[in-house]
């Protein structure tokens, strides 16, 4: 899947983050607290737009099996899948049916090979699905391998595109502070 840089980008502008201290305006937004030991930052997840509910939980543990949660926040609580599914559904029409349609190969080639959906896999199970198919030369599995390879490139964009992702890249002060000048802070 080839996404251009000028529609990747349009897509983050479309993400809502509020700073701390104000209110989500929308109705059926939730609010989130920030990682432990960051200050408290209210991000407003509106309902998917483009994924049902099923569909935005196999993105999330597939994002959450990239960039798990190890001493600092993952993808997980990075709402990596929530800002997928805002980029994705102000893409265009090709680049919704080549992500949608990976992703339902993928769910039907967990129920094959392994009897239930991804997001219902154990997590070493999850992960040997994303690193088999990640790594499989056989081209039935073309889709697949597609599929996860976009899948690490938009978690990784997206991942460190936020507040999280931002603070995880510069831990221990490895970045200089003009760097992120164009981020959340």
């Amino acid at each position: 899947m080839s996404v251009s840089r000028r529609a990747f980008t349009l897509g983050l502008g479309t993400v809502p983050l509020l700073r701390s201290g104000e209110a989500p305006e929308e109705q059926g937004h939730q609010s989130h607290e920030a990682a432990e030991g960051s200050k408290p930052v209210i991000v407003a997840i509106p309902k998917p737009k483009l994924f049902d509910e099923h569909e935005l939980a196999t993105v999330a543990a597939l994002a959450d099996v990239i960039i798990p949660a190890t001493d600092t926040p993952g993808a997980r609580e990075a709402h990596v899948a929530e800002y997928l599914d805002l980029i994705l559904s102000d893409s265009p029409e090709s680049v919704r049916t080549s992500f949608c349609e990976g992703l339902w190969w993928t769910d039907g080639h967990c129920q094959r090979t392994a009897g239930a959906p991804f997001k219902a896999l154990r997590t070493a199970e999850q992960l040997r699905v994303v690193s088999a198919l990640h790594d499989s030369p056989d081209d039935n599995d073309r889709t697949g391998r597609l599929f996860i390879r976009s899948m690490k490139i938009w978690t990784a964009r997206i991942y460190y595109s936020t507040e999280v992702g931002a603070h995880e890249l510069n831990k221990g002060g490895r970045v200089p502070p003009t760097y992120f000048g164009h981020c959340a802070s």
